[in-house]
């Protein structure tokens, strides 16, 4: 048993700190043979536990607002998200800052602007500088982003707050392009002004709507929004039920049928998180199911002396994260076989394997269902530039 010793004797405000030292254990022996123990991270763990369980438990807002305050997109949109979920609401251009902020009218919370893929601070700083906003109109004067920036965020519902409540994705987006020409005219009409000339255009011209936001099919619009804002709730599982590649319209039940043939059950995001987790003990057999997800990585990987494939990814289901998931090589051939364009970005289909007795799922097949758009090499500027 250990002696504890008294290096120095410190005062900070009346108050007596003592700095200890013990050799190796933990225990030691009081001077009147007391065997003591030294719980202080046990205290301090037990201390902060329970003071983070009372707050999350009495102020679950004000809690989760903090925490997701503090934690990068990547966390927020795979770890936390299904506890978020329920407390949620997407950005608001009007009431969205740099930290997720309590909206106690509506009992949720306002994600913060950096949730947005490519809203960084450079880009939010003149578009918070410039709120309030009244309507779509007075943003657009304004003129604080890109063409190509608020397009997306009218995709995404961040500025569903400037147009009149039950418009449709594309009446908002024709709204804009319409502020956006009258903006132009003006523009252009004290352009020739200032220059001592008079304007050949009489009225602004009518707004058109960008091909690429036409005639969409619904999983490629899921994947456009998702790429702005990973958080956002596309309801991948129905749509995956009514869209997919690979859906079973002769089934008795909701299924996809697989490269073989065979219909798999299809299966939510929280469905799938509960076989993920399992042991696997209670199945009798092992158990096939498939999944709409988007994917949020991707790469390959070599292992037996770098002789073999294999690839991994990190799959958004609905907003639920089953962690890593592994497509292994063929077994007879060895080849890693899958579409290589399925890349970050896409949504997939998923058909996974659940063994009996092990808490191993790993990945059968995986089918492209969207791929992401090719990056345009033109930036945002020429891009406004050209329309006007």
């Amino acid at each position: 048993m250990n002696k504890l010793y008294v290096k120095r004797l410190i005062k900070k405000k009346n108050i007596e700190v003592f700095d200890i030292s013990m050799p190796s254990h933990h225990n030691f022996v009081l001077d009147n043979g007391t065997i003591a123990h030294n719980c202080s991270h046990s205290t301090a763990y037990a201390i902060t536990a329970y003071a983070c369980m009372f707050l999350r438990h009495h102020y679950p807002l004000e809690w989760w607002a903090s925490l997701a305050t503090n934690a990068e997109e990547k966390e927020i949109s795979g770890k936390f998200w299904p506890h978020l979920k329920p407390y949620f609401a997407s950005p608001d251009i009007n009431l969205s800052t740099d930290e997720m902020v309590i909206d106690y009218k509506n009992e949720k919370i306002r994600a913060k602007l950096g949730v947005i893929r490519g809203l960084g601070d450079k880009t939010a700083d003149p578009i918070i500088a410039g709120r309030p906003y009244t309507d779509i109109n007075d943003f657009v004067q304004k003129n604080v982003a890109t063409n190509a920036l608020t397009r997306k965020l009218i995709h995404v519902g961040v500025l569903d707050s400037l147009f009149p409540p039950k418009l449709s994705f594309l009446e908002k987006l024709k709204m804009f392009e319409d502020c956006l020409q009258v903006r132009l005219f003006k523009e252009k009409v004290a352009n020739a002004a200032a220059e001592g000339r008079k304007s050949r255009l009489l009225q602004p011209k009518e707004g058109v709507l960008p091909e690429e936001y036409l005639n969409l099919h619904p999983l490629t619009d899921a994947a456009m929004k998702k790429s702005v804002l990973p958080s956002l709730a596309v309801g991948l599982f129905d749509l995956g039920s009514k869209y997919s590649k690979r859906l079973d319209t002769k089934a008795r039940f909701l299924s996809m049928k697989s490269s073989k043939g065979y219909p798999t059950m299809f299966v939510t995001g929280e469905f799938l998180l509960v076989m993920a987790e399992s042991d696997g003990n209670a199945l009798d057999k092992d158990l096939y199911v498939s999944a709409c997800g988007y994917v949020n990585e991707i790469s390959e990987f070599s292992y037996s002396n770098n002789t073999k494939k294999a690839l991994k990814l990190r799959i958004d289901f609905d907003g639920i994260s089953i962690g890593e998931s592994v497509l292994w090589p063929d077994y007879d051939t060895g080849e890693l076989i899958y579409d290589r364009e399925i890349k970050k970005g896409s949504i997939v289909t998923v058909f996974f394997r659940k063994k009996m007795g092990r808490k191993e799922m790993n990945i059968q097949e995986i089918v492209l269902e969207s791929a992401p758009k090719k990056k345009k090499l033109t930036s945002d500027k020429k891009e406004d530039k050209v329309e006007e």
